[in-house]
């Protein structure tokens, strides 16, 4: 086992600046810029972290159980989604304290969540879908069957979602309800 360190970087001159040990396996990352946190997963002790941006701490965490891989902020709830591979759940935890407000049951693991918006999307390889729910009732407004997903980004400009399928090797372009 290893343990995962959060690297500060400098983009003007591309160097790091600082390294903040954050645990084993690092798995996801997600931003919140009103509180200055990052929300970091580590997979193999199951747990999330958050990380102050200007003091460069961990200032609060949760074990979750399972394998926490993906990570979402959703500034428009205040909420932080947790992709649970093992739990085939998102967590969804109240942001700044990482509280718990709840579980969504998908039933598949589940690899990739994000946040743009009033909408959450997420993953599962294995059962070959992604999700699109309401930011703050959380409630599933879609369904879609695709070949393996693996990573998408959200356009919420346009209404798009952009999803890489494993299998197809392909980048695939769906409108968003």
């Amino acid at each position: 086992m290893f343990t995962s360190n959060l690297l500060v970087i400098n983009t003007a001159t591309n160097s790091i600046i600082d390294r903040i040990p954050v645990g084993p396996e690092t798995a996801g990352l997600a931003l919140d810029n009103a509180r200055g946190l990052l929300y970091v997963a580590t997979e193999s002790s199951s747990e999330v972290k958050a990380v102050s941006i200007s003091s460069r701490t961990i200032v609060a965490s949760t074990t979750l159980g399972g394998k926490p891989l993906g990570v979402a902020y959703s500034s428009s709830s205040g909420r932080v989604l947790v992709a649970n591979f093992d739990l085939g759940q998102v967590h969804v935890l109240n942001g700044g304290t990482l509280t718990p407000a709840g579980n969504i049951t998908f039933g598949w693991p589940l690899h990739t969540v994000r946040a743009d918006g009033n909408r959450i999307s997420v993953a599962s390889w294995e059962g070959s879908s992604n999700w699109v729910l309401d930011a703050g009732s959380l409630a599933v407004l879609e369904q879609k069957t695709y070949l393996s997903p693996v990573d998408f980004a959200i356009d919420a400009t346009n209404g798009f979602l952009y999803q890489i399928s494993f299998e197809t090797n392909t980048v695939v372009r769906a409108v968003l309800p």
